[in-house]
Parts: structure tokens; sequence; C-alpha cells
């Protein structure tokens, strides 16, 4: 009889250890799928990040083809390629915005053989390089 009585409390610690590790099962699983929807959202940001910085390549690559094609007087900005134009940038940045938080922020040396843009939007960012 003795035995029988000391056995009361197992059932009750072998359901409280069981709870404990479905718990923990549980609580991983929903940490590994809240930080891969995170990350995901983060690729969509990515994305846009990405294109904001292709965009003031794209800016530039323009700015310079008007240039010399149309001469730098009769142009409001002046020209990327120095080597074309006289009053041409020697270089420098330009930087615009696309949408209240999409952002970009180009720089470029003499001519504009190498192009570094970068794209920002909410906390991701992104750069381009370009080399002609």
């Amino acid at each position: 009889m003795k035995f029988i009585t000391s056995q009361k409390g197992v059932s009750l610690y072998l359901a409280l250890m069981v709870m404990i590790i479905l718990i923990s099962i549980g609580l991983g699983i929903s940490l590994i799928i809240v930080s891969q929807i995170k990350m995901i959202k983060g690729m969509g940001y990515s994305v846009v990040a990405l294109y904001a910085a292709d965009t003031g390549i794209e800016r530039v690559l323009y700015e310079d083809k008007w240039c010399r094609q149309a001469g730098c007087s009769s142009l409001s900005w002046p020209c990327v390629d120095s080597t074309d134009c006289d009053d041409g940038r020697l270089g420098g940045s330009i930087s615009g915005s696309l949408d209240t938080e999409i952002d970009y922020q180009v720089d470029f040396n003499d001519g504009a053989t190498t192009i570094i843009s970068r794209g920002a939007y909410k906390a991701t960012k992104r750069a381009i390089e370009a080399t002609r």
C-alpha cells in the first residue's frame, strides 16, 4: 500500500512536462514563421529600393544623352559629361525622390564613366554601380 500512495503525483508531473514540451515546440515554430514573414516583407522593400537606384542611373544617363544631343546652353541643368560641354559638371551627385518614402542618391565622376546610385525605401537600401 505504501508504494501506491507514493506515486500519486507522477501523472500530474508527466502531463506538465508534455505540455511544456508542446508549448516550446509551438513557440519555436511561431518564431520561425514570424521571422520568415518579416524577411519576405523586406524582400519587397528591397525590390522598390533597387528600382529607385535604377531610376537614379537612368536619370544621369538621360541628362548626359540630352547634353550631347542638344548642347549645354539649351538645357536647364548642367551637362553631366564635361568632355562634350565646357560648363559641364566635373562629377558630383544628383538626388531625387520618387515618393514620400522612396529616394535615390547618385554619385558620378568626370564624364559619368562610373555612376553609383543608391536607392532607399523604408529601412531598406540598395546600390547599383554602372561603368561605361
